[in-house]
C-alpha cells in the first residue's frame, strides 16, 4: 500500500479537526477529499504533507513510517508536491524561474533550467515561459503550479481546491492535465475539492464530516456519481426514509400525503441498481 493512515487524529484543545481517520491510497490512485467547511480536509492534507504534527496515529507513505523520519524536509522535498487554491508563485520571477525555484541548491542551472522547460511545456506553456504571473491568466498560472509541484518527480501530489479560482471550463482543462499527469506519469493525486464537479472527474471520493470519513465510493462515471450525489442529498434522505413533510415534494408527485408515490419508488430502485453496477 502506497499511503496508508492509521487512526489519525489532530486536535487543537477541545477541536477535532480530524478524528481518527484510518484511509488506504495506492500507488497511482486519483482521489479526491470532499466535505462540508470545517470537516477536517484541509487539516488532513497538510498532515499528509508533513506540513504539521499529529496528535496521534500513524500515517505511511512509500513504505516509510513518518513518526520516525528525521529529516521530514527532505523527505516532503523529494517525495511531495503541492498545488494551492492561490497558486503562490512569486509575481517577479517568470514562469520558468517559479518552478525551477525548488530545484535550487540542488543541481546546477542549466540542468534545472532544462526540467522547468520540459515540464513548462508538459503542462501547455511553452511559449509562455518568459511571463511573469501577471502576464498569464488565471489558468495558466494554475498550470505553472501543478509545473512547479512535479519539479522534484514527487511520488504524491496533493492539490487544496486546486480549481477554486478558476471557471467552470479552466477547472476541466486543469482536471484533465493533473489526470494526463496521473496516468503518464502514474504520480498518486489526492485532491481536496468542495466541488462535485471535480470530485467525480477522480476515481475514489472520500468524504469526510467532523474529522471523520463519513462515507467512500468508487466513481464508475459522472453520470451515476451525478446519482449518488442525489441520494445522499436532503431529498435522497427523505426518498430512503419514505416520508416527508415538503409540500413541493408533493407537487412534484413524489409523495402523496407524507407517503412515498410510485414515482418515488422508482428513484430508490435507481438507487439500488447503481448500488448493484
Amino acid at each position: 500500500m502506497f499511503l496508508k493512515t492509521v487512526n489519525v487524529k489532530k486536535h487543537f484543545g477541545e477541536v477535532k479537526a480530524v478524528d481518527g481517520v484510518s484511509l488506504e491510497i495506492e500507488k497511482g490512485e486519483f482521489v479526491s477529499i470532499m466535505g462540508p467547511s470545517g470537516s477536517g480536509k484541509t487539516t488532513l492534507l497538510t498532515l499528509l504533507g508533513t506540513l504539521d504534527s499529529l496528535t496521534s496515529g500513524d500515517i505511511i507513505i512509500d513504505d516509510e513510517d513518518l513518526s520516525s523520519i528525521r529529516d521530514v524536509d527532505t523527505f516532503r522535498s523529494k517525495k511531495i508536491g503541492f498545488i494551492f487554491q492561490f497558486h503562490n508563485l512569486i509575481g517577479y520571477l517568470t514562469a520558468l524561474e517559479n518552478v525551477e525555484l525548488p530545484l535550487h541548491g540542488l543541481m546546477p542551472i542549466d540542468k534545472r533550467r532544462a526540467k522547468a522547460s520540459e515540464l513548462l511545456d508538459l503542462v501547455g506553456l511553452k511559449n509562455r515561459m518568459h511571463h511573469i504571473p501577471s502576464q498569464l491568466s488565471g489558468g495558466e498560472r494554475q498550470r505553472v503550479a501543478i509545473a512547479r509541484s512535479l519539479v522534484n518527480d514527487p511520488l504524491l501530489v496533493l492539490a487544496d481546491e486546486p480549481t477554486g479560482e478558476l471557471d467552470s471550463s479552466t477547472t476541466q482543462e486543469i482536471m484533465d492535465l493533473m489526470k494526463k499527469i496521473n496516468q503518464e506519469k502514474n504520480t498518486t493525486f489526492l485532491v481536496v475539492t468542495h466541488d462535485p464537479e471535480v470530485a467525480k472527474r477522480t476515481e475514489r471520493i472520500i468524504v469526510l464530516r467532523d474529522g471523520e470519513i463519513s462515507r467512500e465510493e468508487l466513481v464508475k462515471s459522472a453520470s451515476i456519481e451525478d446519482i449518488m450525489t442525489l441520494k445522499n442529498s436532503t431529498l435522497g434522505h427523505q426518498l430512503l426514509q419514505k416520508e416527508s413533510t415538503d409540500p413541493y415534494l408533493e407537487k412534484l408527485g413524489l409523495f402523496r400525503e407524507g407517503k412515498l408515490t410510485r414515482e418515488g419508488e422508482l428513484l430508490i430502485s435507481l438507487f439500488d441498481k447503481v448500488e448493484d453496477l
